[in-house]
């Protein structure tokens, strides 16, 4: 186990660790998260046995850019206005996936036909998932509180090959919203309140 600095150089050691379908322990804009590759199915498999995770539980992915996100899930006019909106931010949107992703991304964890897509407030993680976006989780065991250190995330998980410290994060997840169908609709509300979501009005999403 290594709790490194959040600074260049372990930058590249996290790429190194996430191309060779490691799990890695990341600070985001809201709480610690698990990362793995998510081009890499076997570190899927791996994330959700060391989280004790349901199966029928889906991952959020962590992307560099709204291009990015594109590639991966269909964002209807709604959708993109609430990301022009909140973006980089706290709100994950699940949105349909693209033909291309639900052929390569169907396990026999996840065969579902909708993705959540979030892209971060937070230039570590927008740096990683450069090369490749993430699917990342909170790190914590399924159903606990997510610590709030990188040192109690080390000894909830002490086989992390890596944690990369972030500091004291004592945020919540992020709010996540459908917007696979015609209207958003909250799914959980987080750091932006369903008010702001639901808010806005008719005439914005012209």
């Amino acid at each position: 186990m290594v709790v490194v600095a959040a600074d260049e150089v372990c930058v590249d050691s996290a790429f190194d660790a996430l191309k060779n379908g490691e799990i890695v322990a990341v600070p985001t804009d809201t709480v610690y998260g698990l990362a793995v590759d998510l081009n890499n199915v076997a570190a899927i498999l791996k994330l959700f046995v060391l989280k004790n995770r349901p199966a029928e539980r889906q991952i959020a992915v962590l992307v560099s850019d709204v291009d990015m996100a594109e590639k991966l899930v269909i964002l209807s006019e709604k959708a993109r206005r609430l990301a022009t909106e909140f973006w980089p931010g706290p709100l994950t949107l699940v949105a349909q996936r693209r033909s291309s992703t639900q052929k390569s991304m169907n396990t026999t964890i996840d065969t579902s036909t909708t993705l959540g897509v979030r892209l971060p407030d937070h230039e570590l993680v927008r740096r990683l998932a450069g090369v490749g976006p993430l699917a990342v989780t909170s790190a914590n065991l399924h159903g606990q509180p997510t610590p709030a250190t990188a040192q109690e995330i080390a000894k909830v998980f002490p086989s992390l090959s890596m944690v990369v410290d972030g500091g004291r994060l004592e945020g919540t997840a992020s709010t996540v919203v459908d917007v696979a169908g015609l209207n958003p609709i909250v799914l959980r509300e987080g750091p932006i309140a369903a008010e702001q979501i639901l808010g806005l009005s008719d005439d914005q999403f012209i």
